[in-house]
């Protein structure tokens, strides 16, 4: 039709954060993660995924810029999906190279693989001087507003090949095409609302086939297991 001006009132960019948001409201007292004798709710694994993208904003994070995850399948990594995005992390370079240069090293925080739930007030930090999981957490603020991309074709995350068909090469997935995937593995896999879904495979592998994303979009549970070791990009 003619005369149709896009505007907030009819037009809100794909984003799978728009799961997480609307797990709090509507699944708020259900459970989200699994992991051991660590429980949070949807309500608890929002509040948690904010802090992080206000922290990562705090460390000087911005738009276009890259946050690099080594770690199982547990809690962290599963958040990480949601709250590097809200704050717009998306890449880190290769640590023992940067170190022989005069560039600035990047941010290293280290994840406690642990089944105990870690207190987000602690300020502990590794003998080795770098910040905890745990107190990257406690320095957001949980009231941190949410930066949603300004288009939809904004990268959301960047996977690897590992090169089966041809060299290896990175892949990025957008808000729009994650969100997309995410409602269709929902769908070709007749998840219903609320399920329970066991992580035996890897999160970082497609991001978990969109399914760390779709599990959130159905109000369901996730179950992690320190099975596999998971690495990405977002």
């Amino acid at each position: 039709m003619e005369g149709m001006i896009r505007c907030s009132a009819n037009y809100v960019p794909l984003s799978p954060i728009s799961f997480l948001e609307r797990a709090a409201i509507v699944y708020g007292d259900r459970l989200s993660v699994v992991y051991g004798t660590v429980k949070y709710t949807w309500r608890e694994t929002r509040e948690r995924c904010i802090r992080l993208a206000s922290a990562l904003t705090q460390l000087g994070i911005s738009r276009g810029d890259v946050v690099a995850a080594l770690a199982p399948n547990i809690p962290a990594m599963y958040e990480l999906h949601f709250g590097v995005p809200t704050g717009w992390g998306s890449s880190l370079g290769a640590i023992e190279i940067l170190s022989k240069t005069s560039t600035k090293l990047p941010h290293l925080v280290l994840i406690l693989e642990s089944d105990k739930p870690p207190p987000i007030n602690s300020n502990a930090v590794s003998t080795s001087g770098n910040l905890e999981y745990g107190s990257l957490l406690a320095m957001g603020k949980p009231d941190f507003e949410i930066n949603w991309p300004n288009d939809e074709w904004d990268p959301i995350s960047l996977n690897y090949t590992s090169g089966t068909t041809s060299s290896p090469k990175g892949v990025i997935y957008s808000h729009r095409g994650a969100y997309l995937n995410s409602i269709a593995a929902a769908l070709l896999n007749e998840m219903p609302s609320m399920p329970v879904y066991l992580w035996t495979v890897p999160m970082f592998h497609c991001n978990g086939w969109c399914l760390t994303w779709a599990v959130a979009a159905q109000g369901g549970t996730n179950v992690c297991l320190r099975k596999c070791l998971c690495k990405g990009n977002f």
